[in-house]
């Protein structure tokens, strides 16, 4: 299935004012979807609408909102459905934070409150508030964008592969759950850092952003589907 069928699908990109995310929205936006996008930075937003404004024939939707406590999540919901008429195709998951650089047991209690924040609860809030929109449906996409740190773990960043490996069990168990339900679950998983607008590469061989929502798109129209494989591995 081609990009074309992205045309007219109402999309939710959490974590769309990133480096990674934001050229998923701008992907989405070329192919004609309708995309949603939440952040608690209103200057984050305008550079998204700023960098997306000649993307194409998409309409870009933009909300200033914290995601990070239920209220918040709900708040976002109900935004959505009132713009879109109660319409949601897909979620796309493009959530990170910092890391911190140092040996995990000397990651303070803000800061290991902070990671989880931002790579653990936030992945859970966005799924807990959005999934069973498509599950009442009986149809869409869930993807979530994680990375490849679950299987390779290094000194300093200890705590991405805390993360890496949560995220990726928490979409097996998701896809697991919604085995028979018509929603498709999925996660892309990156093995490298990604170059972006923002950070240029730093190494031979790299993923770039545009190659990571090109991949996201691929997933988001993909008429192939087994909740049993649901990981799928991008690298350069």
């Amino acid at each position: 299935m081609s990009s074309d069928s992205l045309h007219n699908q109402v999309i939710l990109v959490a974590g769309g004012t990133g480096g990674v995310g934001e050229e998923i929205v701008r992907y989405l936006l070329e192919a004609g979807a309708i995309v949603a996008v939440p952040s608690r930075s209103e200057a984050n937003l305008q550079r998204l609408r700023d960098y997306c404004a000649d993307a194409g024939p998409g309409q870009l939707h933009t909300l200033v909102q914290e995601m990070s406590t239920p209220d918040g999540a709900d708040t976002v919901r109900h935004w959505l459905l009132e713009r879109t008429g109660g319409r949601l195709d897909a979620v796309v998951a493009a959530l990170n934070g910092r890391f911190y650089g140092k040996a995990f047991h000397t990651l303070s209690w803000a800061e290991w409150q902070d990671f989880l924040a931002n790579y653990i609860t936030a992945h859970f809030l966005t799924a807990r508030t959005f999934l069973p929109l498509l599950l009442e449906r009986g149809a869409g996409r869930y993807l979530m964008i994680n990375g490849g740190a679950a299987t390779q773990v290094y000194p300093g960043v200890v705590e991405l592969s805390v993360a890496a490996s949560a995220q990726l069990a928490m979409t097996k168990g998701l896809a697991l759950e919604s085995a028979h339900s018509g929603v498709q679950l999925a996660s892309l998983v990156l093995y490298s850092r990604v170059a972006t607008r923002h950070e240029a590469a730093t190494q031979p061989h790299q993923l770039t952003s545009r190659q990571v929502a090109e991949r996201a798109g691929q997933l988001l129209t993909s008429t192939e589907y087994d909740p049993n494989h649901v990981v799928h591995d991008l690298k350069p």
